[in-house]
């Protein structure tokens, strides 16, 4: 669920060891770092096999016009009800090249992406992060 951030096990091993002078540290360092990790919650998480990608280019408004458009199979909503069934990442982003790489290797080889997104103030669903697997 967006928004939560889970306790991975091993360090709820740590809390439920008989250690709980280190347990105490690790749930100092817990209380401590979840705000942080917080921040990185997302509207959307889907994920699928890219079926198309669209490309604007400067005549139709880029940089910053949705540049790359990112649909996957079944086109799920990608950043919640009522949202585009689609992730855009503008040229202007960090990283972009690296991630239109990912998703042309993940395109051209069938593998499943997962975007991360949130709704921008238009309501259209910018890509934060991506992974590729097989």
């Amino acid at each position: 669920m967006p928004g939560q951030v889970p306790i991975p096990a091993f360090l709820m091993d740590i809390c439920m060891s008989r250690n709980s002078h280190l347990a105490g540290s690790v749930l100092l360092a817990v209380s401590l770092l979840t705000p942080v990790l917080g921040a990185y919650a997302w509207d959307g998480v889907i994920s699928g096999r890219v079926i198309q990608i669209n490309g604007v280019g400067g005549s139709a408004g880029a940089p910053g016009n949705f540049d790359a458009r990112i649909f996957l199979e079944g086109q799920p909503t990608a950043c919640g009800p009522n949202s585009p069934s689609w992730g855009y990442i503008n040229s202007n982003d960090a990283n972009y090249k690296g991630l239109l790489a990912m998703l042309l290797m993940a395109q051209a080889s069938a593998k499943v992406v997962t975007l991360y997104t949130n709704k921008d103030s238009l309501g259209n669903c910018q890509t934060g992060y991506l992974a590729v697997a097989s």
